[in-house]
């Protein structure tokens, strides 16, 4: 897979966090990963490896994986910022003005770049 570009995985309910490491590791050249509805994975162990490994990728949908700490997905947003994020409800993850990851979820939240 180092030439793909786009890959929807969408719904495919037996994917893993294991699986999802091999692939960050392997398809260096991904800019669109959708995982909606990947509900088993964590994020945790490999999503900072994001910035490093696919650094072309420019969408990212998590719409329904619930087990992704909101922490993870800000620290992630926050080192690449040219990433839209789509969290576990479908909303864009966005940073606070000040660059630093919030202790909690607040109102006062923009795109980086804007």
């Amino acid at each position: 897979c180092v030439h793909l570009k786009t890959l929807s995985l969408g719904w495919c309910l037996e994917v893993t966090d294991a699986g999802i490491l091999k692939l960050i590791c392997n398809c260096k050249k991904l800019q669109i990963l959708e995982l909606d509805g990947v509900w088993r994975i964590t994020g945790i162990g490999y999503l900072d490896l994001v910035p490093t490994h696919l650094p072309l990728l420019k969408r990212l949908n998590l719409y329904e994986c619930d087990f992704i700490p909101p922490e993870l997905l800000l620290e992630l947003v926050a080192a690449m910022p040219q990433l839209e994020v789509l969290d576990n409800r479908g909303c864009s993850v966005l940073i606070q003005k000040d660059k630093r990851i919030p202790d909690e979820i607040q109102n006062d939240w923009f795109v980086p770049g804007s």
